[in-house]
């Protein structure tokens, strides 16, 4: 929960949280970072961002001991970071002990559970000296939907030839036809000493989308985010993120489904104010959000008029190259026209042009 306190300025407040909340102070908040945009009667606007935190992720590590070669004489000991102690375990073979011996060649599976209920697990691999060395060579993620997944490994030392048994059953070497999962192989040489690989995990990722611009709609005066099409049936939504009041921090702004248009319009944005910055993310049918692409950040135009010129000034865009500034100018009612052009060196322009009637400006960059 965030409990605010609004003070000065002229009352009533309007007030905008970044997850779409008007209320003064908001609850039922996971972590992450929240933005409040808060506007007087006369019209002056405030904001502030504010994180909320969460204990360190609760993380375990795992060291093990190879037993001897058909010998019940390895060991698996546990490292916890994060969460909040104390720790419970249970291990595959029912210990309940941070540190469990006595063991053959197998796969022990640990599950740690923290003082708040947060839970993690980790599979053991433990080995015998003298069997074969397995590492991974490459591992081909699984589109979604599908069952085309990949894994490919490497048998070394010990005494060849080598047999393979994985967790899913197959007795081959290198494994395809894979679903979403984690997958374990025990590799025996010829001597009878074992090998142990585990946690070899097949994923799906969607493909990452990229932001094609962002600009202030000329109708609705909110900033406007268009992204390229992506043409694939798996796609379940974008999520479109924007970033807070502190540099480098995105919340989630939207989820916008897949059948919808390729445009999103921002209602909260205020373009007059400031410049703002987006990224947007793919989540397919399976539930897997995709990385986030690159930032695109908006173009914010201030205009300060002197006796005999007008000086305009501006910040760069981001997020595709462009090599100059192309100033357009209004007299309102009338379209705009061309004025002139500066290299991408340059943010501000001196228009000593002066004409009656109210000025509009225009600034653009084309996508090179």
């Amino acid at each position: 929960a965030i409990d605010v306190g609004i003070s000065g300025g002229t009352p009533p407040y309007n007030i905008e949280w970044s997850d779409g909340a008007l209320t003064e102070d908001i609850t039922g908040l996971t972590a992450g970072p929240y933005e409040i945009i808060v506007t007087d009667n006369n019209g002056c606007v405030a904001s502030e961002s504010i994180t909320l935190i969460q204990p360190a992720v609760l993380t375990a590590t795992a060291i093990d001991t190879a037993a001897s070669c058909g010998a019940s004489n390895g060991s698996a000991t546990i490292n916890v970071t994060g969460g909040n102690p104390p720790y419970s375990y249970l291990w595959s073979n029912g210990a309940i002990t941070p540190n469990i011996q006595l063991l053959t060649s197998n796969v022990y599976f640990v599950t740690i559970t923290d003082a708040n209920g947060c839970i993690d697990s980790v599979a053991v691999p433990v080995s015998e000296i003298g069997g074969p060395t397995v590492t991974v060579d490459s591992v081909i993620d699984v589109n979604c939907g599908s069952s085309n997944g990949v894994i490919y490994i490497n048998a070394t030392n010990g005494t060849s030839p080598y047999s393979y048994l994985w967790s899913n059953g197959d007795t081959i070497e290198d494994i395809t036809g894979l679903n979403i999962g984690q997958y374990n192989v025990t590799v025996t040489g010829a001597n009878g000493c074992i090998g142990v690989l585990s946690d070899i995990v097949v994923k799906a990722i969607p493909l990452s989308i990229p932001i094609a611009f962002v600009t202030v709609d000329s109708i609705t005066q909110k900033n406007k985010i268009v992204w390229r099409s992506l043409d694939t049936v798996s796609i379940s939504h974008f999520n479109l993120y924007r970033e807070s009041s502190q540099q480098g921090n995105f919340y989630l702004l939207a989820q916008i489904p897949y059948d919808s248009l390729i445009i999103f319009f921002d209602t909260l944005s205020k373009p007059n104010e400031r410049s703002w910055k987006y990224k947007i993310s793919v989540v397919d049918l399976c539930g897997r959000e995709s990385y986030l692409s690159n930032g695109h950040r908006t173009i914010h135009l201030k205009a300060i008029k002197h006796p005999n010129y007008i000086r305009l000034s501006w910040n760069h865009y981001e997020g595709f190259g462009y090599e100059y500034f192309y100033i357009y100018r209004s007299v309102e009612p009338g379209p705009y026209l061309l004025l002139d052009s500066v290299p991408l060196t340059e943010n501000q322009y001196i228009d000593s042009f002066m004409v009656t009637g109210i000025l509009h400006y225009i600034v653009e960059v084309i996508d090179t």
